[in-house]
């Protein structure tokens, strides 16, 4: 069977959130749910239908993405977002590097 890799871009969602087209969720991280696509749609593509797990990997997604900005760009460590969706520096460190760094050889 061939591998298939479905991995939405995030620079779109955290853009539309900052301009205030996303409302914001309690914490760090927009509401992953407001997207413009459809999580139903995700789900029914790739996970039988159920949001749970979409919803879960979406936002793990996007707090990696805050927490490796605040590293790179901002030049400080701002774990609240991996706080909130419940991931380790370590995790977030191995997520980035299977998911974001491409291998050019």
């Amino acid at each position: 069977l061939p591998m298939v890799w479905y991995v939405p871009p995030l620079s779109p969602i955290q853009s539309y959130a900052d301009a205030g087209g996303l409302p914001k969720s309690e914490g760090v991280l927009p509401a992953i749910e407001s997207l413009r696509i459809p999580v139903q749609y995700l789900a029914n593509m790739l996970s039988a239908g159920d949001t749970g797990p979409v919803l879960r990997a979406l936002k793990r997604m996007m707090a990696m993405r805050h927490y490796m900005r605040s590293q790179t760009v901002e030049g400080v460590t701002d774990t609240r977002a991996i706080d909130e969706v419940g991931l380790s520096v370590a995790q977030v460190e191995e997520m980035y590097r299977y998911l974001a760094i491409a291998n050019y050889e």
